[in-house]
């Protein structure tokens, strides 16, 4: 695309010095023009990229929160190796538990109906979309690494789901059967206010664990979820 650009530029301006004074100004408009076209095409990704960047930065947001957390007593990782081409994108353990975080970085305005996440535009609150299969998702994902842990380390534990949304949500906090969801400004209270979990016995083997968990391929981290 620049290199095409670029030719064309380069080639108007060539004929431009052969040309008569009324054919250069429309010929330099045109030049201009490409000029403009290639600049906007070039600040518009493809839409892939653009859900990327976006759902990018509800994580980076997440972890933001997460860093405010009391470092003693607390332990994060972020994008580690889910396998089968997946990745995580933040584990939580502290006193209160093991948690697994998937940042959401939607526009709308987010409620729980009927089990659902539900999106409605702000400009037209009439119309939106529905986030199917979420909380399936997201309890097969806790199982997986619940699964995981307790056949490296032997200890039993529960892996609790969260969503982590970074949108407008009036509820704040929703669950629907064991998953949660939570407004990322409320995310760190929220996880300071869980009771102490009587079933994170042996945390130093678990950590240990999720230590040697490798970081997701930079190509999985690239896969809009």
């Amino acid at each position: 695309m620049s290199l095409t650009c670029a030719g064309l530029v380069i080639a108007f301006s060539v004929v431009g010095v052969v040309i008569s004074d009324q054919a250069k100004f429309w010929l330099g408009l045109l030049a201009g023009c490409t000029l403009a076209l290639y600049m906007a095409l070039r600040d518009s990704p493809p839409a892939y990229i653009e859900k990327w960047r976006w759902g990018s930065q509800g994580e980076r947001r997440t972890a933001k929160v997460l860093r405010c957390l009391p470092r003693q007593a607390w332990r994060v990782w972020h994008d580690i190796d889910g396998g089968n081409g997946t990745n995580i994108d933040h584990v939580v353990v502290g006193d209160a538990g093991l948690f697994l975080l998937d940042s959401k970085n939607y526009s709308g305005e987010g409620r729980i109906e009927d089990g659902e996440l539900r999106v409605r535009w702000l400009e037209d609150p009439d119309d939106g979309w529905v986030c199917h299969g979420i909380v399936s998702r997201m309890r097969g994902a806790s199982a997986e690494l619940k699964e995981k842990i307790e056949a490296v380390t032997g200890v039993r534990v529960w892996v609790q789901p969260v969503v982590v949304l970074w949108m407008t949500f009036p509820q704040r906090v929703a669950q629907v059967s064991d998953v949660f969801f939570v407004h990322g400004e409320a995310l760190k209270e929220w996880l300071l206010e869980r009771k102490p979990s009587a079933r994170l016995s042996a945390n130093e083997r678990i950590i240990g664990f999720l230590e040697s968990v490798p970081a997701a391929p930079p190509a999985t981290q690239a896969i809009p979820d």
